[in-house]
């Protein structure tokens, strides 16, 4: 039991360190290829996707984690599944909702009025078009957690 525990440890430590060196290398090149400005308004832009993949998963991953789980655990797997591709549908609708208010609605409105800066707009309308995306992977997060 504590072999497996302590495997269990060093992989997500690894995993970890590997996560944690990959973000800082993204960020340098990130940096180095677009230079200060640019990059700024990277750094701009980039919060919001993470706002609207919140607001579009709607708590949905864990849950989806938990129930279909506890229906495999019963052998219920056509229920499990129904957990999954009912929070999907939900979440992708969301994620096209939140996606198109980030693009045509709020990304304009952020850009222009509230930064002032007409460079900002593609950036935020690109965390638009990403944010549907996002969630679907949030989904399968959440059905792999479940197995």
């Amino acid at each position: 039991m504590s072999s497996k525990l302590i495997k269990g440890s060093v992989i997500i430590f690894i995993g970890n360190i590997i996560f944690r060196v990959g973000g800082y290398v993204y960020r340098f090149l990130m940096a180095s290829l677009l230079g200060p400005a640019a990059y700024g308004i990277f750094g701009l832009a980039t919060p919001f996707q993470g706002i609207f993949q919140i607001l579009s998963a709607g708590g949905l991953p864990p849950a989806i984690a938990k129930y279909a789980s506890e229906y495999n655990a019963l052998e219920q797997h056509d229920l499990a599944r129904q957990t999954v591709f009912t929070a999907l549908k939900i979440m992708v609708i969301l994620g096209l909702v939140f996606g198109f208010v980030m693009v045509f609605i709020a990304a304009p409105y952020i850009a222009l009025e509230f930064y002032k800066k007409p460079l900002a707009l593609l950036p935020l309308q690109a965390v638009g078009l990403i944010t549907p995306f996002s969630v679907i992977v949030g989904a399968f997060r959440g059905a792999f957690q479940s197995v």
